[in-house]
């Protein structure tokens, strides 16, 4: 804005000025003001865009942590299956071979 600083010197030490002088600075001004509002709509629009897109990568850790947690619950579910399962197949194996069994022996308490 090399222009409103010359304007600005016009203005503290002349007393007169021509209006072809004046007019080159208008135009510069202008000139400075449209580039200056086409910088500021480019960084707007850039702006705009990471965060459309820092919007959606949370979005998608926001699912990623959904998805960890469901594993982890799916997980813990199996353990429990697991265990199960060898409990009953113990309990099977007893039964097959002809002995009684208590639900102790599955390492449960009676109620």
């Amino acid at each position: 804005m090399n222009a409103l600083r010359a304007l600005k010197d016009i203005i503290q030490n002349q007393k007169t000025v021509s209006t072809k002088r004046l007019q080159s600075l208008v135009s510069q001004i202008g000139k400075d003001l449209k580039d200056y509002s086409q910088r500021v709509h480019s960084q707007k629009n850039t702006i705009q865009e990471l965060n459309k897109k820092y919007q959606q990568e949370r979005d998608k850790a926001k699912s990623r942590e959904r998805a960890m947690s469901d594993f982890e619950h799916l997980k813990r579910k199996h353990g429990h299956l697991k265990q199960k399962h060898s409990e009953l197949e113990q309990a099977y194996k007893q039964l097959k071979e002809g002995k009684s069994w208590e639900r102790e022996d599955l390492g449960r308490k009676k109620r």
